[in-house]
């Protein structure tokens, strides 16, 4: 009897192990992933203390709903002292309209690694995703936001595009 009731006991465990699964992957069925890299021009700085830079770094987002995703991105700035930044946000993307590009909002929470750093940052920007195919993208962004230094704020600026693949 004891063995029996102990084989009850992990039945139900296997059970519920079984219903959480299933539900998972019916929940994670509607959502997907977009992963991509990114290449660009930046300005940073102020004045006549701006660097210009060429920025490349692959990039992640994961949709939370249909139109809200949560991203993260790892930039390197091939400048004088090689900065590179590491971007979390949120994007809003807007609902499409008739045609193949999907507009977006986004704005998060960065810091910097360079010299005298890291550096804390924030950013906001958007643009729109051009699709080329179901699940392939060519983006063009903007985005702009200060970062802040032990002795002076910059601005950082940029202009990117890329490829973004959906999963």
């Amino acid at each position: 009897m004891g063995k029996l009731f102990r084989h009850m006991q992990h039945s139900k465990y296997i059970a519920i192990t079984v219903l959480i699964l299933s539900a998972l992957s019916t929940y994670s069925q509607e959502n997907k992933w977009i992963a991509g890299v990114k290449i660009g021009a930046a300005l940073v700085g102020f004045e006549e203390s701006t660097n210009h830079t060429l920025q490349f770094g692959p990039m992640g987002e994961y949709a939370v709903s249909s139109n809200i995703y949560v991203g993260s991105e790892f930039t390197i700035n091939i400048q004088n002292e090689t900065a590179t930044g590491w971007f979390n946000y949120l994007k809003y993307y807007f609902d499409p309209e008739e045609g193949s590009s999907r507009t977006f909002f986004d704005a998060g929470i960065a810091i910097w690694f360079a010299k005298g750093g890291p550096f804390f940052g924030a950013h906001f920007g958007g643009g729109a995703n051009f699709s080329v195919s179901t699940n392939l993208s060519i983006p063009a962004e903007f985005q702009i936001g200060p970062i802040f230094g032990t002795k002076e704020s910059v601005l950082f600026i940029a202009f990117t595009t890329g490829i973004r693949y959906s999963f």
